[in-house]
């Protein structure tokens, strides 16, 4: 029989917040940093707090107002308007990399925006 007062030994504790930030704010590798938050769900919300750069490859794989919801904080942003396979003229050469949408929604998500 067991007491609804106890805890779930398969649980660990989570670990306190300063801890959690102060480890986050240590790793600057993107790449590491996307690995990090899928921890869980803590590790997500740190991660995505305190991201200053983000990088993104393909403008059109995700919304400016995805990028600005979950990344509340960026200081600098590095966009490629056309997908990799552009690369090897596989499309127009007129054909996307519209940034305009992403000014938009990114002159008012981010005042603070060095680059």
């Amino acid at each position: 029989m067991t007491d609804s007062g106890s805890t779930d030994p398969t649980r660990t504790p989570p670990l306190p917040e300063v801890f959690l930030k102060r480890t986050i704010s240590l790793i600057n590798s993107n790449s590491d940093r996307n690995s990090v938050s899928l921890v869980c769900k803590d590790w997500y919300n740190f991660e995505r707090l305190t991201r200053r750069h983000v990088s993104i490859r393909n403008c059109y794989a995700v919304s400016p107002e995805i990028v600005a919801a979950r990344f509340p904080a960026i200081r600098s942003v590095s966009l490629k308007g056309k997908p990799r396979f552009s690369d090897f003229n596989l499309v127009p050469e007129d054909w996307g990399a519209d940034v305009q949408p992403w000014l938009s929604v990114f002159v008012t998500a981010y005042p603070l925006l060095e680059e």
